[in-house]
């Protein structure tokens, strides 16, 4: 039983970045990596494979993280709260980079809210690549007047989004 299996390889803190949930049909192959929970200080790592284990919501004012090789984003079915209170970036993604969001248990977002001043308020993408694979990304309760509140890509960067909801802004 293919649900047995899944519910089995999340309960051992071990599947794919995309939370197991593409059973390969995703662009991808799915190889299981060992997870963390997130450390809830405020602060987002920059490498790394984490999931939330409590709503967490954190402040930024200036980029909250630049990707330092690979950070992958669990949700597991709980929010995480972005307050941006200017310029800045959430999450900035460089050339040959990986940031990916995933959602294994089902109900997970994220909400991006406050006031931006700086296209790619979530993800700016600047050469690397940035996947979403479930989850839902809200950013309907922003203050801004620029372009590419979500996702922002500069050239020869790849975006994937699968099975994700993206609610308000633009990408």
């Amino acid at each position: 039983n293919v649900y047995v299996a899944m519910l089995s390889k999340l309960s051992s803190g071990n599947y794919c970045v995309c939370g197991d949930k593409c059973f390969g049909r995703q662009g991808h192959t799915c190889e299981d990596v060992s997870w963390t929970a997130f450390p809830g200080n405020g602060k987002m790592p920059t490498s790394g494979n984490y999931y939330l284990n409590e709503d967490t919501t954190i402040t930024f004012a200036a980029g909250l993280c630049s990707i330092d090789g690979a950070l992958a984003l669990d949700l597991h079915g709980q929010t995480l709260t972005l307050e941006a209170t200017g310029k800045g970036r959430a999450f900035t993604v460089g050339a040959g980079e990986t940031f990916s969001i995933c959602d294994s248990v089902g109900g997970g977002q994220i909400i991006l809210q406050g006031n931006l001043e700086q296209i790619g308020g979530l993800i700016f993408n600047a050469g690397g690549t940035a996947n979403i694979y479930g989850g839902t990304i809200d950013a309907s309760a922003i203050n801004t007047t620029v372009d590419g509140v979500v996702i922002r890509s500069a050239n020869n960067s790849t975006c994937n989004i699968y099975n994700a909801t993206l609610i308000g802004g633009t990408t």
